[in-house]
């Protein structure tokens, strides 16, 4: 059995070690991998690999790339890009009420108008009643 130098694996210390480099970062950890099927003493360095364990905000073959928080803490802009369209919805919902109860209400009072004696007088009466009565009969002076 042989010890290894520092950097160096299998049984004749022949093959350098994958994870002496310090491939994983952010503080991943590393480990080497052997191939299946090969032999101690028969391995070349394409048998020998690595993987990184990656802490919990990190993810990816070296630990490189920060993972999306799923949840836990508000994301801002989540709550702005929902609530906006929501409250442009009703605005729009509320004036299209108003315009349609104007306009239903503006119908209904040229319909049902109101009593007005000045717009009579000044559209003149309806009937002629010159004929219909006879005049009153005239003075005498005596």
């Amino acid at each position: 059995m042989c010890t290894c130098a520092e950097g160096y694996i299998d049984i004749n210390c022949g093959i350098m070690d994958p994870c002496e480099s310090s491939p994983c970062i952010n503080s991943g950890s590393c480990t080497t991998v052997f191939a299946e099927g090969t032999v101690d003493g028969q391995r070349t360095e394409d048998d020998v690999s690595f993987t990184c364990a990656c802490t919990e905000k990190f993810t990816g073959d070296l630990c490189d790339s920060p993972l999306e928080q799923t949840g836990g803490g508000a994301n801002p802009n989540l709550a702005v890009t929902i609530a906006v369209p929501i409250v442009v919805c009703i605005a729009l919902a509320l004036i299209i009420g108003l315009v349609v109860c104007f306009c239903i209400t503006k119908k209904k009072r040229a319909t049902r108008g109101r009593y007005s004696p000045s717009r009579n007088e000044i559209n003149g009466p309806n009937l002629q009643m010159a004929g219909m009565l006879k005049p009153p009969p005239e003075e005498r002076l005596i």
